[in-house]
């Protein structure tokens, strides 16, 4: 089965086809797709819930990280469907909360119905809570992934956790309906930095094509680009970055990890020294003094009682802990320009970096 579908002229765009032929019973309901940029997928997604909603009554709902996000992709949300007359016979608005869909009828008041509704991470994080969402059984989050060198955006202090509990809200009640939900969630690759690919359980660059996590609850679709030697010959942005690593990123879909001469097991004289919790993040600390190396790992021993949580649960930092750990983390610190850390892996290094900013190591 082919990642792309041809239209009319010529264009071949992202299908949505490959993911819904593996979302069976509880497989994929969270669902990354990575691909290049402009393939089409953010605009296929969305088609594909809106028909839900329109033919099911399935409605969805599209997340933001901020009210200004929010704001913007609702005002013309349906204007390229419109466009492209994507659904003939239908009719398209939006109120800033929420999308509604209605019969083109003429010289009468369309019946609108309400197609999907618009949140943000951060309203719900101030208030706590959202308004009332009715049958919501798709979610969209577009831009989930960003490149840290991306110096206008950047990810909610515990974000991850405060989606999951948007997303817990936004489909209550949850219950044994019948009625799947899913949530996608849509990317390009860049930097293996962002912090929820460990959090779903991809810790370390992935292979093209469709690979389950999380006991298949997660689906990752790594999308291989089809039009890279043809963007690369025929545009000018093509070849100016031909052999670049940026061109890579951009025309591959390949994500820059960064030099790995830091990338090593822990040694088997290597002891734990402590534990770290960070925005939902697990890391432990272990000390080789022969080899004057620390390790940092996903693993914290069960009996460990030296763990230290640097952020409570709603992604604030807890400061009394910060005060009680000084003398461990001015070591980490040390360690870091003494350039003694080593991580088990790629993903547990660009997870960690986000603990190192916050110690104000850039």
């Amino acid at each position: 089965m082919k990642d792309w579908k041809e239209l009319p002229d010529g264009r071949k765009v992202y299908s949505l086809d490959g993911v819904k032929s593996r979302q069976t019973g509880n497989n994929a309901e969270f669902v990354l797709i990575v691909g290049g940029k402009n393939i089409g997928k953010t605009f296929n997604v969305r088609i594909d819930c809106i028909r839900d909603a329109i033919e099911n009554g399935r409605r969805f709902v599209e997340i933001s990280r901020s009210k200004d996000e929010m704001q913007a992709v609702a005002a013309g949300y349906f204007d390229r469907i419109v466009k492209e007359g994507i659904f003939p016979g239908k009719v398209f608005k939006t109120d800033g909360r929420c999308g509604y869909w209605a019969f083109d009828v003429q010289d009468e008041e369309p019946d609108w119905k309400i197609c999907c509704y618009f949140a943000s991470i951060t309203l719900f994080q101030r208030t706590k809570r959202q308004s009332s969402y009715v049958d919501v059984c798709n979610a969209i989050f577009d831009e989930f992934v960003i490149d840290r060198r991306d110096r206008y955006h950047r990810y909610v202090p515990g974000e991850f956790s405060i989606l999951l509990n948007m997303l817990d809200s936004i489909f209550r009640p949850f219950p044994d309906d019948g009625v799947k939900r899913y949530v996608y969630l849509l990317g390009n690759a860049c930097d293996f930095s962002c912090p929820h690919l460990q959090l779903l359980g991809i810790d370390k660059p992935p292979k093209y094509g469709y690979t389950f996590f999380k006991n298949k609850s997660v689906l990752l679709h790594y999308v291989e680009p089809w039009d890279a030697a043809e963007r690369r010959r025929d545009t000018i942005i093509g070849r100016l970055l031909e052999g670049s690593d940026e061109g890579s990123m951009v025309f591959d879909n390949v994500f820059d990890t960064g030099p790995d001469g830091d990338i090593q097991a822990k040694t088997a004289a290597a002891r734990f020294a402590f534990g770290m919790v960070f925005e939902s993040a697990r890391f432990g600390i272990w000390s080789d003094l022969d080899e004057c190396l620390f390790f940092v790992t996903r693993k914290i021993p069960k009996d460990a009682r030296n763990v230290y949580a640097l952020t409570k649960k709603d992604g604030t930092v807890d400061y009394a802990v910060i005060r009680k750990s000084e003398d461990m983390l001015q070591t980490l610190v040390k360690i870091f320009y003494a350039r003694g850390l080593r991580y088990e892996s790629v993903g547990v290094r660009e997870s960690f970096f986000r603990v190192l900013d916050f110690l104000g190591i850039k």
